[in-house]
């Protein structure tokens, strides 16, 4: 209740210092306001900075990521190589450039379920050209999209779940 109460009071401050600036009777006044004003935004940030707790408009630290609850569990699909034996390897990071693995990963979580099954395999297809074009076309027999997940809540490793779709060409 007090934490609601005085953010409230912070917004508050902040809409009335920012009002008492248009209402400035001469420039040293107004000049007086906007340093005390942004004192204030400044001195605000720094408390939400060190207790780390969300204080709307003046950080959105919870409001933009939210509170994970601690079975909540983080999923994504990685491209990984397929030996001609059947094993897996993971690729360095540099494997699919130009696209970074950063890119490429962002992508293939959120893009990859959305394709249909041609479009997955032109995306392999188009994958495969890429590293085999750095000249990788002896270590490898295909490609494999892997799901794997961890908890949010311990960052623990990634784990390696089902495959969703592998290239051979």
């Amino acid at each position: 209740m007090i934490g609601a109460v005085l953010k409230t009071a912070l917004i508050v401050m902040f809409i009335a210092g920012a009002a008492s600036i248009r209402f400035a009777r001469s420039e040293e006044q107004k000049r007086r306001r906007v340093t005390m004003l942004m004192l204030f935004v400044i001195a605000v940030q720094l408390a939400v900075g060190i207790t780390q707790h969300d204080a709307w408009p003046f950080a959105t630290y919870r409001w933009l990521y939210g509170r994970a609850v601690p079975d909540t569990v983080d999923m994504r699909n990685t491209v990984v190589a397929v030996g001609r034996d059947g094993r897996e390897s993971r690729l360095p990071d540099a494997a699919f450039a130009p696209l970074s693995s950063y890119v490429l990963n962002i992508w293939m979580t959120h893009g990859w379920p959305q394709l249909g099954a041609k479009e997955q395999r032109q995306a392999l297809v188009f994958l495969d050209g890429l590293l085999r074009r750095r000249g990788a076309q002896d270590d490898y027999a295909g490609l494999r999209v892997i799901m794997e997940y961890r908890s949010i809540s311990t960052r623990d490793d990634w784990h390696r779940g089902r495959a969703v779709a592998e290239y051979r060409p």
